[in-house]
C-alpha cells in the first residue's frame, strides 16, 4: 500500500490541513482489494474544506483490481440488478433531474457524453428517453460491454488523454470526480467538447459534509474515493474551471448516499 504526503490542495491549492478520519483497516463493506498493511487517512483543506487521501491510487489500481474485484466479470448480471430497481433506483432520479433541467431549457436534441461510465446504467436509461449519448470508459472489457451489449457506442480512454474531433452540448460526470487524483485538470478538459457557449455540464459526488457526521465508515470514504468535496471546494472547482453554477443541490438518494450535484453552464 503506498501513501503520499499531501503539500497542497487539489482544488484551492492551498498547503494548510488538519487530519479528519484515519483507517488502520478495511471498513467493513468496503471491497476487499487485498491491500495487506491498511493504513490511509483523509486531510481536510483549511480554506476550502476539501478533503484529500494521502493514498495513492495507481493505473493500475483500476486495471488490474477495481473492476475485477467490485463486478467479477459478472457485468451483464450486475447490470439487470440495478436496472430491476426502475423506480427506486438512484439512477432513475438522476435521470430524472436531468431530462427535467435539458426540457427546462429547450435542449431536447442535446448531444451527451457521460464520463466514465461504468456499467453503462446512465447511458442505458437516457438512450431509452430518446437522446442521443455517448458513453466513456478507460476499462476495455466495460467498454465491450457498453457497446456489445447496450448497444451504445463507447470511448475506450480515460478524458484525460480522450484526444477527439467530437463535440457535445452536455457531459455528465457521474460519481466521477472523487476518483480523480487531479480534478481541475480533468475537468478543464471538459471544455474542449463543448460546442458553444452556455453548453451544460452535470457533476455528480459525494456529499462529504452530510456523511462525515453519519460513520467515517460510510460507502463515501470508501479508499477509492481520493478526492471529497465539500460544497465550498465544489462551487470552487467548477468556477476554476470557467463554468456558471445553474443549479446546485444535496440530496439523499434511495440508496441511501449523500450526494452533491451540479448543472453548470460554459462561460467563455
Amino acid at each position: 500500500m503506498k501513501s503520499k504526503i499531501i503539500k497542497n490542495c487539489p482544488i484551492c491549492n492551498s498547503g494548510r490541513f488538519k487530519i479528519r478520519f484515519k483507517y488502520k483497516k478495511r471498513p467493513n463493506l468496503e471491497t476487499d482489494f487485498g491491500i495487506v498493511r491498511y493504513n490511509r487517512s483523509y486531510h481536510e483543506c483549511k480554506y476550502c474544506n476539501h478533503w484529500v487521501s494521502n493514498y495513492v491510487i495507481s493505473k493500475k489500481f483500476y486495471e488490474n483490481f477495481y473492476t475485477k474485484k467490485t463486478y467479477q466479470n459478472n457485468y451483464l448480471e450486475k447490470f439487470n440488478k440495478i436496472i430491476s430497481l426502475k423506480r427506486n433506483s438512484d439512477n432513475y432520479f438522476r435521470s430524472n433531474r436531468i431530462e427535467n433541467f435539458l426540457k427546462e431549457f429547450n435542449l431536447k436534441h442535446t448531444k451527451i457524453l457521460d464520463v466514465g461510465s461504468g456499467l453503462g446504467i446512465f447511458p442505458y436509461e437516457m438512450k431509452k428517453r430518446g437522446f442521443k449519448i455517448y458513453a466513456l470508459d478507460p476499462d476495455r472489457k466495460m467498454s465491450n460491454f457498453i457497446k456489445n451489449k447496450l448497444n451504445i457506442y463507447c470511448y475506450n480512454s480515460d478524458f484525460i488523454n480522450f484526444k477527439k474531433n467530437n463535440k457535445f452540448n452536455l457531459i455528465t460526470f457521474n460519481k466521477v470526480l472523487e476518483h480523480v487524483e487531479k480534478p481541475v485538470q480533468f475537468l478543464k478538459q471538459s471544455r474542449k467538447y463543448l460546442k458553444k457557449k452556455d453548453d451544460v455540464i452535470y457533476v455528480e459526488v459525494p456529499d462529504t459534509n452530510s456523511a462525515k457526521n453519519v460513520s467515517k465508515n460510510r460507502e463515501e470514504f470508501f479508499i477509492e474515493h481520493i478526492n471529497c468535496f465539500s460544497e465550498k471546494s465544489l462551487i470552487l472547482l467548477l468556477q476554476k474551471c470557467g463554468f456558471e453554477i445553474q443549479e446546485f443541490k444535496k440530496i439523499k438518494e434511495p440508496s441511501g448516499k449523500f450526494t452533491m450535484y451540479a448543472f453548470a453552464r460554459l462561460k467563455l
